[in-house]
């Protein structure tokens, strides 16, 4: 059985924030089948992503870029594999669904 977060988070990083270091989603109380979808509604690039591993523990970290524009959804295994956040270093800030 898969779960999902029922009402979506809304994040905002702005430039030269950071809004969460390295975690999987157990952590913060989910269950094991809970699937996270990352949404963002503004272009992400470089250091305004968020950045996930493939699997648990392989720690090969990639961003889940949008460079095309807002709308474009992400599911990943956020239970358990760690994902984080960067310095925002560009200048745009990031606008995202989370859930």
């Amino acid at each position: 059985v898969y779960r999902y977060q029922a009402f979506p988070t809304i994040n905002i990083v702005r430039p030269g924030e950071c809004s969460i270091g390295p975690h999987c989603d157990m952590t913060q109380g989910h269950s094991i089948g809970n699937l996270s979808f990352h949404i963002p509604l503004t272009s992400t690039f470089g250091t305004n992503c968020v950045y996930v591993e493939s699997r648990p523990g392989r720690e090969d970290w990639h961003p889940l870029t949008a460079r095309s524009g807002p709308g474009l959804g992400f599911q990943f295994d956020g239970a358990r594999c760690l994902h984080f956040n960067l310095k925002n270093e560009t200048d745009i800030t990031r606008v995202s669904l989370n859930f």
